[in-house]
């Protein structure tokens, strides 16, 4: 049973920008964690390793961009034995007066173990939904502040001693 997820996010760039950016399958490594590598074998193939179940899994297929509209959708399916079928779809919709580009991604995907697997992977925080929106979200990190914010490397006050003070002491 395929499952389908659909995300849209408005970035402040152009749409040719953008188009050509996400034509590049090896961006895609900026974007999603979970991608261990992805190597283009073509203008229209590529091979890609995904880190699913915390890592403690990969999951390998090939893709081919079935169509390609310049500037506006590119398509792309999984190919042959692959034990992700994986189809999608990014759409790039400009909008008016330069306030940026609507994009849209939609992936339908059918994945080893079915809903069992999804429902575990979802448990584990490891929502298809959630990973495309947090990718989107990287996406328009990059291009309107020219990089994509982390706090890796900064101290997270876990191995701190809280006081607590109150008005009374």
């Amino acid at each position: 049973e395929d499952i389908l997820t659909v995300v849209a996010v408005t970035v402040l760039a152009k749409q040719n920008e953008l188009f050509d950016f996400c034509l590049n399958p090896e961006n895609f490594l900026k974007l999603f964690d979970q991608l261990e590598s992805v190597e283009k074998l073509s203008d229209t193939k590529s091979h890609w390793v995904w880190k699913v179940l915390k890592g403690e899994k990969k999951i390998e297929w090939e893709s081919e961009i079935v169509e390609r509209k310049p500037y506006s959708a590119i398509s792309w399916r999984s190919l042959g034995k692959s034990p992700l079928v994986i189809s999608g779809r990014m759409e790039f919709t400009p909008l008016t007066f330069g306030r940026g580009t609507i994009i849209t991604a939609k992936i339908a995907y059918d994945v080893p173990g079915g809903k069992l697997t999804k429902n575990l992977e979802t448990m584990l925080g490891e929502s298809p939904h959630r990973n495309l929106k947090m990718g989107l979200t990287k996406l328009r990190e990059l291009f309107e502040t020219g990089e994509i914010p982390t706090v890796e490397g900064q101290p997270s006050g876990a191995n701190r001693k809280h006081e607590t003070k109150t008005a009374l002491h």
